[in-house]
């Protein structure tokens, strides 16, 4: 380790006099004092309004984190744009905001990040290496300084307390620490805490206080006094040209990332270069080359985490926005395009320009034009009404499901916890609960994203196998069998390919899902074979490939992939295969929503507002059903109630209630009650007075 002597020495210098300061006190303090003003266990509970800044509250954390009692506890967030937060209210525009502009729905956004910062939190507290914190949440991002302060206030122990991600760099060079350009800032704080107590042992107990200005105290301060005698710019604002004539831009979007070319002067690791000069020298030395030079020396040195980018076609057309996410990257092993940025794109939409702005833009492939405050305020209209009026058009939260699934928020955590730790799970329920619509919308919600693209669907019947669900010989147009891969074998590759992708670039795999509607109707063993130990949750790892019975492919079920399974409750075959499943799911029970308070008053509203049925009608319905399940419940069992779904979807506004609720007894529910009683009319009679004479 470099400098390990001198730092020693500093050491000695240094801890005794500190501690012995009046500022180590009033930090240690305060440190102790957030956690009893804000326990991790309530914070979960903290709302918008004692959040955010903005609203003249001067109680709200984020107020006292930036400009209160806590501003010089832990690390130094101050200065540039309150979008660091995630959300903030704006004075100026009377509303709140966040990174992407204006939004209608603050409560759903907090809560996202409230959620997801929680996560993290917990991510480090149960963190050995760098390589188990999770931190890349898509609500978390151009927030990397008030992660790293938020987490250390809880876990003071595992962190540094400092947030800029130079200085975190500046650390770890001075000491030759070995880490990777794609960590977080969090993630940087976290290595250089672990590294520097196990490399000095009389620091490993070391009051964190004490060690993080012994570090900056070191490393960091001389750097610091000249940076704070510079202008400070806050975020810019770019448009950039993603390759020749934007040809790149699919490719970019896709990668989230944004690149730049030189690659004909064989310029190599842009980071090289000491000054403009130098890299103007490397090209030639001509002054034809001014505008190159200066893209590639802000690309690599002015740009930063958390700057807006408009990406362009030509000088008349934006085709996408985003936020940078990275540090500068070079990667000898990309074909071309090997110097560049991750990004975050917002939007891959074209808009002519001239319609906002009036003139035509810079020819340069990259172009700070913070300088001009009218221009940047004219390109936020640009994708403005999408991010104030609508979402992205297939975002899909919790709140969503919500909205649409006739469920309590208790049950959807309790279902979405037990999801991500057994990967597989049965919605079992009554006929009509709803199993099979929910079942989709739940991963929706799981992946943040609706994207049918990797979700399967597939209904199990008596006859289905292991050759139409995996793998099997199948006969082809030329008379001959062929070796033909099954629903669930594609959908494996699928989700392997993703995740042995995003293992390798430290980044959260992308979510797969497989529905099995009736899954209890198919012979498990049957159509899994011996991939029924794979989709154990514990067994979704490459060490436990197996062969295949028709190939010697080495084949294993990703962590990424879930298997969502609905079940009837009132099926007669349940029985048979209940056992055979028992172990490797969990089984949750789909109510009706007649059951409970909660999903009751959401179904009347439903029923009132989007069918248009007559409050004092739906009022009715809901007690006679609350009756009839409770008959059914005393005759057969819980698991013949009659569900809700029945009644979604089927007035649509028509004027005549009683006729269309007349068509679904006779034709859809009684029938069913005469399946239930067919040996018992008097039943019959019964339950058809429960629900004929509303």
């Amino acid at each position: 380790m470099k400098n390990k002597e001198e730092f020693e020495k500093h050491c000695l210098e240094y801890i005794q006099s500190f501690e012995q300061s009046d500022e180590f006190i009033e930090k240690n303090n305060y440190l102790k004092d957030f956690v009893t003003e804000y326990p991790l266990e309530k914070f979960i509970d903290l709302s918008l309004e004692d959040y955010v800044l903005g609203t003249n509250n001067k109680n709200s954390l984020c107020y006292k984190i930036e400009f209160g009692k806590y501003k010089y506890v832990g690390p130094s967030i101050g200065g540039g744009s309150s979008a660091k937060y995630g959300i903030y209210y704006s004075k100026d525009k009377s509303s709140f905001t966040t990174i992407n502009g204006i939004t209608t729905e603050p409560e759903r956004i907090w809560k996202n990040i409230k959620e997801d910062v929680f996560k993290v939190i917990h991510s480090v507290a149960n963190a050995n290496s760098v390589s188990e914190i999770k931190d890349d949440y898509s609500s978390l991002k151009g927030m990397p300084s008030y992660i790293v302060k938020i987490s250390y206030f809880y876990f003071p122990q595992k962190l540094v307390s400092i947030a800029g991600r130079k200085y975190l760099k500046e650390i770890l060079d001075t000491f030759d620490i070995e880490y990777s350009e794609d960590y977080s800032s969090l993630k940087l704080s976290f290595l250089i805490n672990q590294v520097i107590r196990s490399e000095f042992k009389e620091l490993s107990n070391i009051n964190p206080v004490t060690l993080g200005n012994l570090l900056w105290s070191f490393c960091c301060a001389n750097n610091y006094e000249t940076d704070k005698n510079k202008q400070s710019v806050g975020q810019k604002t770019w448009v950039y040209s993603p390759g020749e004539n934007a040809n790149r831009w699919n490719e970019f979007y896709n990668e989230g990332i944004m690149a730049i070319n030189y690659d004909e002067f064989e310029l190599g690791d842009l980071r090289q270069y000491a000054s403009k000069s130098e890299i103007k020298e490397a090209m030639g030395g001509t002054s034809s080359r001014k505008n190159d030079v200066l893209a590639i020396w802000e690309f690599t040195n002015v740009l930063k985490i958390g700057d807006i980018v408009y990406a362009k076609r030509g000088t008349d057309t934006i085709i996408g926005k985003g936020v940078v996410e990275s540090d500068y990257i070079y990667d000898e092993n990309r074909q071309d395009y090997k110097s560049y940025r991750k990004v975050n794109w917002l939007y891959n939409e074209e808009k002519s320009h001239a319609d906002y702005i009036g003139h035509g833009l810079a020819q340069k492939t990259l172009t700070d034009i913070s300088k001009f405050p009218e221009d940047v305020e004219r390109l936020e209209k640009i994708y403005e009404k999408q991010s104030t009026d609508t979402r992205s058009v297939n975002e899909y939260t919790r709140f969503d499901f919500l909205d649409e699934v006739l469920m309590t928020e208790e049950k959807y955590d309790n279902i979405v916890n037990t999801l991500e730790r057994k990967k597989n799970i049965i919605l079992q329920g009554a006929p009509g609960v709803g199993k099979t619509y929910c079942a989709k919308r739940l991963m929706y919600s799981l992946m943040n994203y609706k994207d049918d693209s990797k979700i399967r669907t597939v209904q199990f019947h008596q006859s289905y196998s292991y050759e139409d669900f995996i793998q099997g010989y199948r006969p082809n147009d030329d008379g001959n069998f062929e070796l033909k891969n099954g629903l669930f074998y594609n959908l494996v590759q699928e989700a392997r390919r993703e995740y042995e992708r995003a293992i390798t670039q430290n980044e959260e795999p992308k979510k797969y899902c497989m529905i099995i509607d009736e899954i209890n109707r198919g012979n498990l063993s049957k159509v899994f074979g011996e991939l029924m130990m794979l989709i154990e949750s514990d067994k979704r790892d490459p060490k436990w490939s197996i062969n295949l019975t028709y190939s010697d492919d080495e084949f294993y079920i990703p962590s990424n992939l879930y298997i969502i399974g609905t079940m009837n409750t009132a099926d007669r075959s349940l029985t048979t295969i209940d056992y055979a499943l028992r172990r490797r799911f969990a089984f949750i029970n789909l109510e009706p929503a007649f059951e409970n308070d909660e999903t009751c008053d959401k179904l009347k509203d439903y029923l009132i507002k989007d069918e248009k049925v007559e409050a004092v009608f739906v009022g009715r319905i809901i007690t006679a059903y609350k009756r009839l399940n409770n008959f059914i419940e005393h005759s057969l069992g819980k698991d013949f109630k009659i569900g809700h779904s029945y009644f979604i979807n089927q007035f649509n506004g028509d004027d005549d209630n009683e006729e269309v609720y007349k068509s679904i007894v006779n034709y859809e529910i009684l029938p069913l009650i005469e399946e239930y009683f067919y040996d018992d009319k008097d039943k019959v009679e019964e339950a058809k007075k429960i629900i004929e004479n509303i």
